[in-house]
């Protein structure tokens, strides 16, 4: 190999260690699964570069096995961890009631309920929260004169 190769084969692999540092820094310390997921995609990258780097300097073939198998990890570990807080991100944000207004409403065939996109419109909310005794914009209105009525009598 030339100079040249040499001094570029060494500042590939600095850049390639200090990549893969700050990625496993990132997922020990997070703070989200999703910052984890994303640093744990950069050091499979990482990975797979270091091993086609290595087929390059030395004439090989032989680690396009373990390059594919490290890829369809990374892409398979992605979806998972995206359905997963797709998941649990609905289920986090929707109370029971608004599941049970999204499905009645779609059982009764009512329109613009969302069912098709998981997306409740604002009556569906507004019934719900009114079956729940929750409010809704009617209640919503008409406490703040009920509260000052009881404050003059």
């Amino acid at each position: 190999m030339t100079t040249l190769e040499n001094a570029l084969l060494i500042v590939a692999l600095i850049a390639f260690t200090g990549t893969a540092l700050c990625a496993l820094y990132r997922v020990v310390v997070g703070p989200t699964i999703l910052d984890r997921m994303i640093a744990s995609d950069v050091l499979l990258t990482t990975i797979i570069l270091v091993a086609g780097v290595d087929m390059v300097l030395r004439d090989h073939t032989d680690s396009i096995p373990l390059m594919t198998v490290l890829a369809a990890t990374a892409v398979f570990a992605t979806i998972a961890v995206a359905r997963y807080v797709s998941r649990h991100a609905k289920t986090s944000e929707q109370p029971p009631a608004f599941a049970w207004a999204n499905t009645e409403a779609a059982a009764s065939g009512g329109a613009d309920t969302g069912a098709d996109t998981g997306i409740l419109s604002t009556d569906a909310v507004d019934a719900a929260q009114q079956a729940q005794g929750n409010g809704g914009p009617e209640e919503d209105a008409a406490a703040p004169e009920a509260e000052e009525g009881t404050r003059n009598a």
